[in-house]
């Protein structure tokens, strides 16, 4: 992370290995955060082979095999991580010092499966970009192919985004500030026992659900952390606990095909967990 030049990039190691802390003490995941001479970039970075459609809310994927899964568009909690980010940015001291504006950082999803065929709605591409090989084959169907990454990080306009020009200073200053709010890989806090921590699901005020996996036996479960370790008082710390617990109460003996009950209690890094 220590760009030379307004053409450097600053990327991140994918995989949920570089997390930072917003407000409220969440943890958000950085897939890729480049610095180009026409802007700063926060990169989501979605690899769906076979089939997307959809509009600006909701996404339908079509797998090669026929299978169906239906989320929200990613550029929503995406739009969400760059401006906690440039929040964040701002806040560092190598713009305070500098007494320089912290440029605006625009969020992108790069849709990366090489055999990608797009039929969203023109609202739902907004921001949305593929690999520049598939963006330069002719579409399958009747929907335009989507820009490419490269070409759109090089020339916003491309991705009918804006851009603005980033000089070699602001490039330097945007890495030092990077290294100042502490961006770095981090492992510890993504497991719970022996369950690995994966994709963040949900989140709201003092928690965040996240898929979870156990490595021996491929188990997938849905983990929600009580924010408690990063309350900004004693008192709401007690109260994010006490409010882990009663839900653990209340839901544990509780079955249903329609609702997630907890299966244990467990004591994370930053407060109870429900798994």
């Amino acid at each position: 992370m220590s760009p030379t030049g307004p053409s450097a990039k600053v990327r991140l190691t994918r995989g949920g290995q570089n997390p930072y802390y917003a407000g409220g003490g969440s943890i958000n995941e950085v897939d890729a955060l480049v610095v180009s001479p026409k802007g700063v970039f926060l990169v989501e970075v979605k690899s769906h082979p076979g089939v997307i459609g959809g509009d600006q809310q909701r996404w339908t994927w079509t797998r090669p095999d026929g299978s169906l899964e239906t989320f929200d568009n990613p550029l929503l909690a995406a739009n969400g991580k760059a401006k906690k980010l440039r929040s964040l940015l701002a806040r560092q001291p190598v713009f305070a010092k500098a007494r320089a504006d912290v440029p605006f950082v625009n969020a992108l999803v790069f849709l990366s499966a090489d055999d990608l065929e797009c039929r969203l709605r023109d609202v739902g591409r907004t921001n949305v970009v593929c690999r520049d090989t598939v963006a330069a084959r002719p579409p399958t169907t009747a929907s335009k192919a989507l820009p490419g990454v490269i070409a759109s990080l090089k020339d916003p306009a491309v991705a009918a985004m804006r851009g603005k020009a980033v000089n070699a200073p602001l490039s330097k200053q945007v890495a030092d500030a990077m290294r100042q709010l502490g961006i770095r890989p981090n492992t510890g806090d993504r497991r719970l026992g022996d369950w690995q921590l994966g994709e963040l699901l949900d989140e709201g005020e003092g928690w965040q659900d996240f898929a979870a996996e156990r490595a021996s036996t491929r188990s997938r479960r849905r983990v929600r952390i009580y924010l408690a370790h990063r309350a900004h008082t004693k008192e709401d710390e007690t109260q994010l606990r006490l409010l882990a617990e009663r839900e653990f109460r209340l839901l544990e003996g509780l079955h249903h095909e329609s609702i997630a009950h907890p299966l244990d209690l467990q004591a994370h890094e930053y407060g109870p967990a429900l798994l």
